[in-house]
């Protein structure tokens, strides 16, 4: 009897063994729960399986109990004791058909999960590629609209405009903006006045914006080449004028202009996105500024 106890010790260490499936597989529902939710289908069967598992596990082992409390006063028989046994045999053999059933589905989470990854780092790819190609874009569009901008210009440039010269607000303009270095006030309308023109008069927000506009795609906005334009303040007279002898009307300075210094003085024309702020004013014998030349239409060609 001594031995038969102790073979039911056996069975109640071995039957504790038997919850170790639920906790692996807790532990796992946990893991699985912090991936995407569209995996859980996978964990349904299992879920299921091993519930009904436990319950005639638990159903089993209150059998058993009963049945080992009704056995106490009396002795077993060998055709009792092979009863447990084959029912101790066929408990193990679904112990381990579960067991072998869980690690089967979670070998196919992991690579359910394996392909996820990929799956998402050539989502990631794929969306940069599309945000370059939106770019790229971007800025085919905006040189397609600057070539429609620039277009009538060259056109009328070659019949009504010297060579290098461009054409708007009906008139012929030139800016040297990569050949001739820079030149004082008085050199640049010196070279202007060579070619039937003079320093550029902006006495109209039109003419400014325009003028403003074609540096700025000429240069890089907010660059620190300025170009000198007609007007100046000379020390004698402490009034600004056009090369025609006409007062300013309207200005557009940049912050902290004019600077109020008593000396001759003229007025460069600066790359800037809000084209109300691009003049500033510097010393007419500074010698390190480009220009803008303005001359009529020739009528030719």
């Amino acid at each position: 009897m001594a031995n038969m106890e102790t073979g039911f010790n056996t069975l109640v260490c071995e039957d504790d063994n038997l919850e170790h499936p639920d906790n692996f597989f807790s532990q796992q529902g946990q893991t699985g729960h912090r991936f995407q939710k569209t995996y859980v289908s996978i964990w349904s069967p299992v879920v299921a399986g091993l519930t009904g598992l436990a319950v005639v596990l638990l159903m089993l082992n209150i059998g058993l109990g009963i049945y080992h409390s009704n056995m106490k006063g009396n002795q077993l028989t060998l055709e009792d004791v092979e009863d447990i046994r084959s029912e101790l045999n066929d408990m193990e053999a679904s112990y381990k058909a579960a067991f072998e059933s869980t690690n089967n589905y979670k070998k196919q989470l992991d690579s359910k999960l394996k392909d996820s990854t990929k799956t998402k780092w050539e989502l990631e790819h794929q969306t940069k590629r599309n945000n370059d190609y939106q770019k790229n874009m971007d800025k085919i569009t905006k040189n397609i609209a600057l070539l429609k901008y620039q277009l009538p210009k060259t056109e009328q440039a070659c019949r009504l405009c010297l060579p290098d010269w461009v054409w708007f607000n009906s008139m012929c303009y030139f800016f040297p903006f990569e050949t001739m270095g820079y030149k004082s006030w008085s050199q640049a309308r010196h070279f202007c006045q060579l070619y039937g023109g003079d320093l550029a008069v902006i006495n109209s927000t039109v003419k400014q914006n325009s003028t403003v506009m074609h540096l700025v795609q000429n240069l890089e906005p907010n660059s620190s080449v300025g170009f000198w334009v007609g007007l100046r303040n000379l020390a004698q007279e402490d009034s600004w004028k056009w090369p025609d002898g006409k007062l300013l009307v309207e200005g557009y300075w940049m912050d902290g202009n004019p600077t109020g210094v008593k000396d001759d003085v003229c007025v460069a024309v600066y790359a800037r996105e809000n084209f109300f702020k691009a003049w500033g004013d510097t010393n007419c014998n500074a010698q390190n500024k480009k220009w803008i030349c303005e001359k009529a239409e020739d009528k030719w060609g």
